[in-house]
């Protein structure tokens, strides 16, 4: 597959799976720097928000806890929280469990990831509800087949909300989500997961509406630099090429060439110039 065909692909993809019920999920969990702790990481909370409608949905230990009667005394029933919230979580997923594309970042294994949050159920007595790999979607590896590999700087996910204004007010680094664990400061942890959930889906909008601002050049970094591909992102857009060159004939001032170059080289730039806002009704972490 040639770059050009993998970049509309991956496209096609995104925006056919927003285009249908989908679902944006994040979570947060215990923290990974501890590596002389061999047990699977607790997860503390997730969250799930609604692509067409911007709704959330979330579970946390201390939403949680608060419900048990024992917010103050969260750290000796750790376990309990957690087990109820995974409860409430996979009723959820059981009532979305078909016909839902579910949007995610890099959750795709035992480590962290979908995998994850069924093993800690499994763990504390629970029967997690499996999704099929079909209604996975990972944005991640799917914003570098849509804009090639050095598109963004790292973390990725912050320097695209940096990039696109996108809001950000309770976002944690994962250092930051290390020492509130620690803490034991959940309710940090969990509007960090909703900031973040809401990140995913307007990256997500901006790049299938192509309004992403990235570091990519259309034609190095997107296209490529194979005779097919440049036979292919020709002919895709073979009209604008025309128009332009012929008004560039009729002006006289400017050559074709030049301004077909200056497009193929910066039209994802230019037509990012506006941010998806963010989405209200996201509580205390939206304003």
């Amino acid at each position: 597959m040639t770059d050009y065909k993998r970049h509309k692909a991956a496209l096609q993809r995104l925006q056919t799976a927003l285009s249908g019920p989908a679902l944006v999920i994040h979570y947060s969990c215990e923290s990974f720097y501890d590596y002389s702790k061999p047990a699977s990481r607790r997860v503390t909370s997730i969250a799930v928000r609604r692509g067409d409608s911007s709704q959330t949905k979330s579970f946390s230990l201390h939403l949680v806890a608060e419900k048990l009667g024992v917010l103050d005394e969260i750290a000796a029933n750790l376990d309990r929280c957690e087990r109820e919230m995974l409860d409430e979580f996979y009723l959820f997923v059981k009532d979305h469990q078909r016909a839902y594309t579910w949007l995610h970042w890099n959750m795709r294994d035992s480590n962290y990831g979908f995998e994850a949050i069924a093993h800690r159920h499994e763990v504390l007595g629970g029967k997690p509800v499996e999704l099929s790999d079909e209604q996975k979607l990972d944005l991640s590896p799917l914003l570098i087949d849509i804009y090639g590999k050095e598109y963004s700087g790292h973390p990725r996910i912050e320097w695209l909300v940096n990039q696109n204004n996108i809001h950000r007010t309770a976002f944690l680094t994962g250092a930051e989500e290390a020492d509130a664990f620690a803490a034991g400061n959940f309710v940090a942890m969990h509007q960090s997961t909703l900031v973040k959930v809401q990140a995913l889906s307007d990256i997500a909008t901006l790049a299938a509406q192509q309004r992403l601002k990235t570091k990519s050049k259309l034609w190095r970094d997107v296209y490529g630099a194979s005779v097919g591909s440049f036979g292919q992102a020709v002919a895709a857009n073979w009209v604008f090429i025309v128009v332009v060159a012929l008004a560039g004939l009729i002006l006289g001032s400017l050559g074709a060439a030049p301004v077909v170059g200056q497009w193929l080289e910066h039209k994802p730039e230019r037509a990012t110039a506006n941010a998806v806002p963010p989405a209200k009704g996201e509580g205390a972490v939206t304003k």
